[in-house]
């Protein structure tokens, strides 16, 4: 909000124009939208996954390692997304931190059963 106020695309804009390469904002269970530097006037969303929440404590940081993961692997911004998403989600199912997040095959049977 310190970038952005009521204005997300604002900020998102803000963000690229210092030179990143990717600004987006994760909402919890709004999902998560962001914007890439090489297409800056598209807006784009991943809606979060529906699942039975039992703790949501470390969820962001599930979803920050598992997006850091998907790009060192090459994936597209959006596919690096979707992941995070699919790891946060499962990991929103369990209770505990650390001892909640799921692994990378937890991650993969997850996003085959959502298609």
């Amino acid at each position: 909000s310190a970038w952005s106020g009521d204005d997300l695309e604002g900020g998102l804009h803000r963000v690229l124009s210092k030179g990143a390469c990717v600004a987006a904002v994760t909402r919890g269970a709004a999902g998560v939208t962001w914007m890439e530097g090489d297409v800056p006037g598209k807006l784009q969303h991943f809606p979060a996954y529906e699942v039975s929440v039992v703790d949501t404590l470390a969820a962001g940081d599930v979803f920050h390692g598992a997006y850091a993961l998907g790009l060192a692997e090459g994936r597209s911004p959006g596919a690096a997304i979707r992941f995070a998403s699919a790891a946060a989600a499962i990991k929103c199912t369990r209770p505990g931190g650390r001892r909640g997040a799921p692994n990378r095959n937890e991650v993969q049977v997850f996003l085959k059963d959502r298609g």
